[in-house]
């Protein structure tokens, strides 16, 4: 029977090649997500969306704080008319890198085509804190009053069956 000494060295020994075999794994996995991140970079370029998309799902499994892969995929959802799903991984880039400020904007658009007008000019005010020249977040931002009192002016016309006169404003 081995004394204590030897069976510590025994222990210690497995204890360092067990951290060995992980950090070899972790350093594989890396390199495997680096790779796929690469492809769906590719394919992205080439307009394959939808493979890309694949290669973006699996980069982010080996990487889930990599807000940078969050963004790529978020494109790629946006190309597809995802917007919803796009919103949701724009979410998380905000989270991980809250200064992203192209990830702030995208979100300020997409959120303005689904009419949520005051998270959009929220998001709007969050990238013109950081960046006050900011041409397009400053075009948008000052566009959502017009486009809120548009919006309740034909609420108020249709509710007095003024129909006349939202169409001849709609048009305007």
């Amino acid at each position: 029977m081995p004394d204590l000494t030897t069976y510590s060295s025994i222990c210690l020994f497995l204890l360092s090649l067990d951290y060995d075999i992980a950090v070899v794994r972790s350093a594989g996995s890396a390199v495997e997500t680096e790779r796929h991140v690469e492809l769906g970079v590719e394919l992205m370029a080439k307009g394959q969306f939808v493979d890309a998309l694949s290669h973006f799902h699996a980069a982010i499994e080996g990487d889930p704080e990599n807000y940078v892969t969050y963004y790529r995929r978020a494109t790629v959802y946006l190309a597809l008319g995802r917007s919803k799903t796009a919103l949701s991984d724009l979410d998380m880039v905000i989270k991980f890198k809250p200064d992203f400020t192209a990830a702030w904007v995208q979100r300020a658009n997409i959120l303005l085509k689904q009419g949520k007008l005051d998270e959009a000019h929220i998001s709007y005010e969050h990238v013109l804190r950081r960046d006050p020249d900011n041409d397009e977040s400053l075009k948008m931002y000052s566009e959502i009053e017009l486009i809120k009192e548009h919006v309740r002016l034909g609420f108020l016309f249709i509710e007095q069956k003024n129909y006349i006169e939202e169409i001849g404003r709609a048009h305007v």
